[in-house]
């Protein structure tokens, strides 16, 4: 089971993300985070300090974030990726599509 916990700040939603990201645990992820970006902000932190793997399916979740974040002015950044991650995130390209910072207080600074 993954869990996301919240934390409000002035610039952004600091999103802790707790568990995997796979097929099994995506569609919850994706109603929640989705939930986030409409309800509360548009500005999106994304902590994967927690986070020991992410799927195919999560990717697309980012994906998809990002899609519906923009339109509203907002964005999603990640942080605190581990090394297997970031390795994912660097050959599907998602480095050029998201600022990835390596600590929470940058990515709440990249928001400014």
């Amino acid at each position: 089971m993954t869990t996301l916990s919240t934390q409000k700040y002035p610039q952004c939603l600091h999103v802790r993300i707790e568990g995997r990201i796979d097929t099994l645990t995506a569609a919850d992820v994706q109603s929640q985070l989705e939930t986030l970006l409409e309800n509360e902000s548009a500005q999106l932190l994304l902590d994967f300090s927690q986070v020991p793997y992410i799927s195919s399916t999560g990717l697309r979740i980012l994906l998809v974030l990002q899609k519906k974040a923009k339109p509203k002015g907002g964005q999603v950044i990640l942080c605190s990726v581990n090394p297997d991650i970031q390795s994912v995130l660097s050959m599907a390209g998602f480095t050029q599509l998201f600022v990835i910072t390596p600590t929470p207080e940058e990515g709440l600074a990249s928001f400014q």
